[in-house]
């Protein structure tokens, strides 16, 4: 390149070639062909803005080959701007489809999204749909799946998107909850939570539980998607089991009453049995008239005492039962007689027998008290006079009635009797308390609270069910059912004798001093020698020491190793053919067998009588002379 200063000798030595204009198209310079080939082994001139700034020699070729160079890249030039739309707007539809095409997929993608869920929907044991409430109180149904049908018996068809006949459904009792539990979780957005009773199109009582999430959307409205579920048969179990639990919470506190009961009447009976025993004794002596008067007091509270300690027992179901078998008909007949006598003439007493009667075991002097008591209930119900009817008959009881009225007895054939009255009945929220120990809707110097509890009892004890039926303003009755006794059985028939020839022995063993002081006295009374052990095993070590006696009355509960019954397996390892009566002031106790008791000794309930002992030991002497 030369400097500024030569260029300017140069163009004074050598005169400007010709100017070649390099302005215009590529083909206007080609056509200068000649201008170029002039130029040619000339001097290379360049010009810059139209000025020559740079010379140099060149040949044609050059030349010809820098005009070539510039066609093809002005040709280029304008190929591509040709081109370049054609290629933007290819780029464009190229992105166009790729975009279509991808929101094809998605749109398929949702589509199997949608199906699949819908799929779950249809499902699901219950009903699936979108609820929506909008700001004005208006409410829609959106979406709703086929389980519909299943929940309220109508299709999704028949509802569309009005939810009002699924209002319409809900429980009257129920619907200001609902619409409360509603209103809650739309204005806390919270999750919705409710349970509720409806009455379907046909009738069916259904019990629903429903979850949603809310959803606030624009303009106020708030939409859930819910699922409502059948739980009717889920309530219902729960329902049972609450029911079958408060059953054993009642069942163990009436046995720990039992219990108590028991345990009071227990120790209360050897205290009776004192007096009792006492009594009967001082009643064979000379008294002034004063005096016999003030024990005759004293005799009447004392067996009035005994009459409550065995109704306490009986509530208990401790009370000890004679049962024989028989028909009902014979003590009814006799119950009829004495509550005529009973009841004021007010009352009117009808006694309808069924013919054809099934015999069942019964023990009926605990028979007549139940029907006492049932009847002085309908005397008390109807003081301005009324009607009691006893009837009798055979019933079978099934299954079904049994599980329905949570009854643990068999099924099967049982005698009824039945105590029905036209007073004023028991209102409805007092019925189901009526077998209650010491419930009474008397007064309390009318009434202790006890009586049905011992019916209850006895009934238990004799193995039947009791129920009780009752409209008020109407009347109520009272229904025994006995199970009917199947077996031909006999009782047999005791001899009576009088006087034995030899002195009789009897071993009294007994824990309490002053039972076991009242006992040897009313044996002495009897004619009986009597000794005395304070338990089994100070009986056993006199009997081991040779001791000698004939007969054993013993209790049953002692304190030591040897109770009742197994002193008297001790006794007759030596002597097999030992008389042997059992006390006991628990009654389950004294009808105990095995473990050396044998069915044919006698077992007595305390207090015990003159008589009782009498009838006791002379059937025990009389068995034991007959098999000599």
């Amino acid at each position: 390149m030369l400097a500024e200063p030569a260029l300017g000798v140069l163009s004074q030595l050598n005169p400007p070639a010709p100017e070649i204009p390099l302005e215009g198209s590529v083909g206007a310079v080609l056509e200068n062909r000649g201008l170029l080939e002039a130029a040619a082994g000339r001097t290379e001139t360049a010009w810059k803005d139209g000025r020559l700034i740079a010379v140099r020699k060149v040949d044609f070729a050059d030349v010809y080959a820098i005009a070539v160079l510039e066609r093809s890249m002005i040709a280029s030039a304008a190929l591509q701007s040709a081109i370049l739309p054609v290629l933007i707007g290819a780029f464009v539809s190229l992105c166009a489809a790729f975009f279509v095409l991808m929101t094809q997929r998605q749109e398929r993608a949702l589509a199997e999204k949608d199906r699949r869920l819908l799929d779950v929907a249809e499902s699901v044991p219950g009903a699936v749909f979108n609820y929506s409430l909008n700001e004005d109180g208006t409410d829609s149904i959106e979406f709703l799946n086929n389980g519909c049908l299943d929940i309220w018996e109508v299709t999704a068809e028949e509802i569309g998107n009005d939810p009002q006949p699924l209002w319409e459904m809900v429980a009257s009792d129920d619907l200001p909850a609902f619409q409360e539990s509603v209103r809650i979780s739309a204005e806390g957005e919270s999750p919705w939570a409710h349970r509720w009773r409806i009455t379907t199109p046909s009738g069916k009582k259904k019990i629903l539980q429903g979850r949603a999430i809310p959803e606030k959307l624009k303009g106020g409205k708030v939409r859930w998607s819910t699922l409502i579920l059948d739980v009717t048969d889920l309530e219902t179990a729960r329902l049972e089991l609450e029911h079958s639990r408060e059953l054993l919470l009642e069942s163990q506190k009436r046995q720990s009453i039992g219990d108590l009961t028991g345990g009071v009447a227990h120790d209360f009976n050897n205290l009776l049995f004192v007096i009792k025993g006492n009594i009967e004794l001082l009643g064979n002596r000379d008294f002034d008239p004063d005096d016999a008067e003030l024990l005759d007091e004293i005799r009447l509270a004392t067996d009035r005492s005994i009459e409550i300690t065995r109704q306490l027992l009986l509530f208990g179901r401790n009370a000890p039962l004679k049962p024989k078998v028989l028909s009902l008909n014979l003590p009814v007949k006799e119950l009829d007689r004495l509550i005529r006598r009973t009841l004021p003439a007010t009352i009117k007493i009808n006694c309808i027998l069924g013919g054809g009667l099934w015999k069942t075991s019964v023990d009926p002097s605990h028979l007549q008290s139940a029907v006492l008591n049932l009847a002085l209930n309908a005397r008390d119900a109807m003081p301005n006079g009324g009607t009691i009817t006893m009837e009798t008959s055979n019933v079978r009881l099934s299954h079904e009635y049994m599980e329905e009225r949570e009854e643990s007895v068999q099924p099967g054939r049982f005698v009824m009797l039945a105590i029905s009255d036209t007073g004023s009945g028991i209102p409805d929220d007092v019925i189901d308390r009526i077998f209650d120990p010491y419930f009474s809707t008397k007064g309390r110097s009318e009434g202790s609270g006890l009586g049905l509890s011992m019916v209850q009892g006895f009934m238990k004890q004799s193995g039947g069910i009791v129920r009780v039926y009752s409209e008020p303003g109407e009347g109520t009755s009272v229904k025994l059912y006995f199970p009917a006794e199947l077996k031909d059985m006999r009782e047999k028939e005791e001899l009576i004798v009088d006087e034995f020839d030899d002195a009789m022995v009897v071993l009294v063993v007994e824990d309490d001093e002053q039972v076991r002081s009242t006992v040897k006295r009313q044996l002495k009374t009897l004619g009986y020698s009597c000794v005395e052990a304070a338990n089994g095993d100070e009986a056993l070590a006199a009997i081991e020491k040779g001791l000698e006696f004939n007969a054993v009355l013993t209790d049953i509960v002692m304190p030591g190793k040897l109770n009742g019954p197994a002193l008297i397996a001790k006794i007759r390892e030596r002597f097999p053919d030992i008389p042997a009566v059992i006390m006991s002031g628990y009654p389950e106790e004294a009808a105990v067998n095995g473990n050396g008791v044998d069915p044919k000794d006698p077992q007595l309930m305390k207090p015990l009588t003159l008589a009782e002992l009498a009838r006791a030991f002379r059937r025990l002497f009389e068995e034991s002379a007959r098999t000599k």
